[in-house]
């Protein structure tokens, strides 16, 4: 029998199998084969599971998919995340954005709007 996702969980330590969870706080989290949407944990460990946003001071994470992930430290083994803040990162992770990525899409985007208003701009002149 399929369970609804629970809302939220908080607690002093956490441990998810197999779940999915809108929003877990708790000093210490066991995440695994689950989808979690907001996670604040002080340690956390994330296994074949799938974070939005995650925030913590040690977060250790395989074969994980991360959204945006903030913390002090971070270590993590083939696992991909979109958004990746830390001092400290370690182990085998793909960012999906990184700064040279970043670097271009803004200057793609900045060009782009230099180069469509500057053709409007030249149509106005030839229509009227």
């Amino acid at each position: 029998m399929e369970q609804p996702p629970f809302e939220d969980v908080r607690s002093e330590s956490v441990h998810i199998s197999q779940s999915a969870v809108r929003s877990v706080s708790a000093r210490q989290v066991d995440l695994r084969m689950s989808a979690v949407q907001r996670m604040v944990a002080g340690e956390a460990t994330v296994g074949q599971s799938a974070v939005g946003l995650l925030r913590g001071d040690s977060i250790n994470v395989r074969d994980g998919l991360l959204a945006a992930a903030v913390g002090r430290q971070i270590s993590a083994e083939n696992s991909s995340a979109v958004f990746l803040l830390s001092p400290s990162v370690t182990g085998n992770v793909r960012a999906v954005f990184t700064l040279p990525a970043a670097f271009a899409l803004g200057f793609g985007y900045v060009t782009g709007r230099w180069l469509v208003k500057l053709l409007t701009r030249g149509l106005r002149r030839l229509i009227g």
